[in-house]
């Protein structure tokens, strides 16, 4: 059975942490839940962190447990947590674990020291329930202190600032201006400014929705790299202080989907199976999905000092 309603009488349902999810990756979103085809996981964390002794996937593991539970007020005693961490096999033996674990430490006490006070506190769920013009969204935002906080202990992707900024849209609408939508990554940090009223909030969430909906008809030209690229070139652009450089954008996009051997591109097991014998890039409306998409997250976006 379908998993949307399509009737245009009825109101699309859907949730919160859904619209983020296909919106971030299209093309496997439309694999998984409109082909009903399982794909490969995202391999993006081995590529982007250094083994350092530990396979990369579970050290990316390992990160995000030690500073979830730091985030949540914990301060675990270090010679503690590392036996703790022996004892569940996952660190190599003898001085090689304790080192992979100073390191890991060093990283995530590097991460914390990015974050604005009063956030190191238990994460609260907030629940969610908004409605438009025949759509429907729930779910709930993670609120730690006075803030939306998302925090990866990797580098900050394209689907991590689209992700606060849907959930920085979703708190915009029901409780106006009163918390702070923060990102940050071992790359910096990131304040989102996503919309200056509650009612400009749920028109651009109405938006994202519409794009919801065009997802479920057919696969878009809309890419998490290179739709990114394109669109922080237009942005630049658009700073009448900047140099107009005719075709940065497609060439930064082109770039970024194809990827190199440092940073992975677009090119998955889903995009390939889409989009096989075309370049989506070449599509008349992939501009359009990208500014659509983008422009709005970076326009909102200020960096942390």
């Amino acid at each position: 059975p379908p998993l949307h309603q399509s009737s245009a009488l009825v109101p699309l349902e859907l949730r919160l942490d859904e619209l983020i999810d296909a919106l971030s990756t299209p093309a496997a979103y439309f694999c998984r839940h409109v082909l009903g085809i399982e794909i490969g996981r995202d391999e993006e964390e081995a590529l982007e962190t250094e083994p350092f002794g530990l396979e990369p996937l579970p050290r990316f593991t390992l990160l995000k447990e030690m500073l979830d539970r730091r985030l949540g007020g914990l301060e675990p005693d270090p010679a503690a947590e590392l036996e703790l961490l022996r004892a569940r096999f996952e660190l190599p033996p003898a001085l090689l674990g304790e080192a992979n674990y100073r390191r890991m430490r060093l990283d995530v006490e590097t991460l914390l020291g990015r974050l604005p006070a009063g956030l190191r506190v238990p994460e609260q769920r907030i629940p969610v329930e908004l409605a438009g013009d025949r759509w429907l969204l729930r779910g709930s935002l993670p609120l730690r202190g006075a803030a939306l906080l998302r925090v990866r202990p990797g580098m900050l992707r394209p689907r991590d600032l689209l992700g606060a900024f849907i959930e920085g849209l979703a708190a915009r609408a029901m409780l106006g201006g009163s918390l702070r939508i923060l990102a940050l990554g071992k790359d910096g940090g990131n304040e989102l400014r996503p919309a200056a009223s509650p009612v400009q909030a749920a028109n651009a969430l109405g938006g994202l929705v519409a794009a919801f909906a065009e997802l479920r008809r057919r696969p878009l030209p809309l890419f998490e790299k290179a739709s990114f690229a394109f669109a922080e070139q237009r942005h630049r652009l658009l700073d009448p202080r900047r140099l107009k450089a005719a075709g940065a954008e497609i060439a930064a996009a082109r770039r970024a989907f194809e990827g190199d051997q440092h940073r992975p591109g677009d090119l998955d097991a889903a995009t390939r199976l889409l989009w096989r014998g075309r370049d989506p890039l070449a599509e008349g409306d992939f501009p359009a999905w990208a500014e659509k998409i983008y422009l709005p997250v970076l326009a909102a976006r200020r960096e942390l000092p």
